[in-house]
């Protein structure tokens, strides 16, 4: 992705950022599906903190 860039800011390489912009929107909507997806992987994983004391200092 950023070779197309500089090829396209520093070389001006004809259709480098049409490149660009197609590995650019790709990086977002795999962005967006991602969230989705994650959320229905770890939909069964239970998270929990907790606290506990020491056994030498329980009571």
């Amino acid at each position: 992705m950023s070779y197309f860039f500089i090829s396209h800011k520093f070389h001006r390489v004809a259709g480098a950022y049409t490149s660009y912009a197609f590995f650019e929107w790709a990086l977002i909507v795999f962005d967006v599906m991602f969230d989705p997806l994650a959320m229905v992987e770890f939909k069964a994983l239970d998270f929990a903190v907790l606290s506990s004391k020491p056994d030498n200092l329980r009571e």
